[in-house]
């Protein structure tokens, strides 16, 4: 569950740069308070906040939602196999 909040913590963000023109300066704060909005945790720092990966830096931009439909998909794929053979933990084993 927390994966998908990240990932709407993100998608969030990205609006607010591209959409509500926010300030650079005010993204960490802005990060922060979405962080501990949606997981209930507030970073000590930028680097357990906003800079905890380099999707950002590389230019990568407005792809966070597809990982959540990934997320989505799976879990979706799984029941539905567990339901036609069972339990995936013997045949994994």
């Amino acid at each position: 569950m927390t994966y998908c909040l990240h990932i709407i913590l993100r998608y969030e963000m990205e609006k607010a740069i591209f959409r509500d023109h926010a300030a650079t300066d005010t993204l960490p704060e802005l990060w922060n308070d979405k962080m501990e909005e949606l997981l209930g945790i507030r970073p000590s720092n930028d680097a357990e906040g906003i800079l905890q990966d380099m999707h950002w830096s590389d230019g990568s931009f407005g792809y966070f939602p597809s990982y959540l439909l990934g997320s989505i998909y799976g879990g979706m794929f799984l029941n539905q196999i567990e339901k036609e053979l069972g339990s995936l933990e013997p045949i994994l084993a």
